[in-house]
């Protein structure tokens, strides 16, 4: 059986979760990693002093747990590779290709002829170690709130997504609140609450926000005791009925709740539409696709659309973001999201900052809040 030997060679500097990240990347691809740490010297003649020696760097890295085995070198790639078997080699796509075999000399030392894959991850948005010796990162740890989406940005297909559950740990040391604000209807709150506990990040039910709690107090207040049919899930059906929603058949209907639906056919959708045309009718979201890691799903938004082209009528309410009634937000708060149609409208309508949480973002994953966090607690100190 082959093994896959993954090396990858940098300053790490002052050590951060974009660091951090890309280890935890190149593991992933192999079954050994082997962690070049640049020397002192050698970094101080193509760049500048590092900030931290060359034995701290390698300190850092070990306590990292990610590497199988830590050298501390200068340009001689071709020796370690060959040494270890390396088949493999990861770097940041910080560089462009060429110019970084022209570093490690690629052809030079032949490592195109060992069939050394060299492999570019995707650079982490929003931190370096340039950012924090220069002391231009955010403040991150003044916020009263910190608002969170749910789907692609705390969670994707029930597991937490990078550094989720280290920063939700930050923030409750600092004792400041969290709210997850989310267009995730498909759940009831309590479900998305037990969801977020198994992948580890502590999200208690009364910190859920969802467009359901909105669609379930908005009827309350203005269709109380009114039938109300639900296009949506059976978990949505009966959280809304034990929370003193009339349900009923849509024939009965005197209005009509829409959210996500998975397991409809075509003259479900004929009956929803029709109703819809004789009476008000209320949007869970205006999502056009539900997260997922592979598959494109359609979601409300897309009924929505069919909805309103086929009757000419508009929802007396959409639930959720991009609605800031959907929840009371204190103004010193902050946004973080994946989605600039719903999150970052949503900050905006609610006068508040807003993280983009996208390889094209503001920051690329949440372990740059961490760094913020921590960068803050270091000048404070």
């Amino acid at each position: 059986m082959n093994t896959t030997v993954g090396y990858v060679v940098g300053v790490f500097d002052k050590y951060h979760h974009g660091h951090q990240f890309l280890l935890e990347r190149c593991k992933k691809q192999c079954d050994s990693l082997i962690v070049g740490v640049h020397t002192d010297v050698f970094v101080e003649s193509y760049k500048r002093k590092p900030f931290d020696n060359e034995e701290k760097r390698y300190e850092n890295i070990k306590n990292s747990q990610l590497a199988d085995e830590i050298v501390i070198i200068g340009d001689d790639h071709g020796s370690l590779i060959r040494k270890y078997k390396v088949t493999k080699m990861f770097h940041g796509d910080d560089w462009e290709i060429n110019s970084y075999k022209k570093q490690i000399k690629y052809y030079e030392d032949g490592l195109d002829k060992l069939g050394v894959e060299l492999i570019l991850l995707p650079y982490t948005k929003g931190i370096s170690t340039t950012m924090q010796i220069t002391n231009k990162m955010p403040n991150m740890a003044n916020y009263k709130e910190y608002l969170f989406d749910l789907d692609n940005t705390l969670l994707l297909n029930h597991k937490a997504m990078p550094f989720a559950i280290e920063l939700i740990k930050k923030i409750r040391l600092l004792k400041k609140k969290i709210k997850v604000v989310t267009n995730n209807n498909r759940y009831s709150p309590k479900e998305i609450s037990d969801s977020l506990n198994i992948a580890g990040i502590q999200i208690e039910e009364e910190e859920i926000y969802s467009s359901l709690r909105h669609a379930q107090s908005y009827i309350m207040k203005h269709y109380s005791g009114k039938k109300v049919y639900v296009w949506g899930t059976e978990s949505a059906n009966n959280w809304l009925s034990k929370n003193n929603i009339k349900i009923d058949l849509i024939e009965n209907a005197e209005v009509i709740v829409v959210l996500y639906k998975n397991d409809y056919c075509y003259n479900d959708l004929v009956k929803l539409v029709t109703k819809c045309n004789d009476v008000p009718y209320i949007i869970g979201n205006i999502d056009y696709t539900y997260p997922d890691n592979t598959l494109k799903l359609p979601d409300t938004g897309c009924i929505e659309s069919i909805i309103k082209n086929c009757t000419g009528k508009d929802p007396i309410l959409v639930c959720g973001k991009t609605n800031p009634s959907m929840i009371e937000v204190h103004p010193n708060s902050l946004m973080i999201g994946d989605s600039l149609r719903t999150d970052k409208v949503f900050a905006d309508n609610a006068n508040i900052d807003f993280f983009h949480l996208h390889e094209n973002g503001d920051i690329s994953n949440l372990g740059v809040v961490c760094d913020y966090i921590d960068n803050t607690f270091c000048k404070e100190k």
